[in-house]
């Protein structure tokens, strides 16, 4: 979302308030897109569409998977 000048030097002077080395900096926002509804009720089918989503994700950051983190989120139990 574009920001004004002006709400960035406001922004900006209200955190330095909690941290002196407060710095602006742009953000990009990648590309949404939903989970289709048919997989929200079947985790088998959701956890490789959530693999994929999450290594694209990746790839456009340029980070890798952790190791010993493979496989789907939600099947361990993890939802966040």
């Amino acid at each position: 979302m574009p920001v004004s000048p002006t709400f960035r030097t406001f922004i900006l002077d209200r955190l330095s308030r909690v941290g002196p080395d407060t710095r602006a900096k742009s953000m990009s926002a990648m590309q949404y897109y939903p989970v289709p509804a048919d997989l929200l009720e079947d985790i088998d089918a959701l956890c490789p569409w959530v693999d994929k989503v999450i290594d694209v994700a990746r790839r456009k950051l340029g980070t890798r998977r952790p190791r010993g983190r493979a496989g789907c989120s939600l099947a361990r139990g993890w939802a966040g």
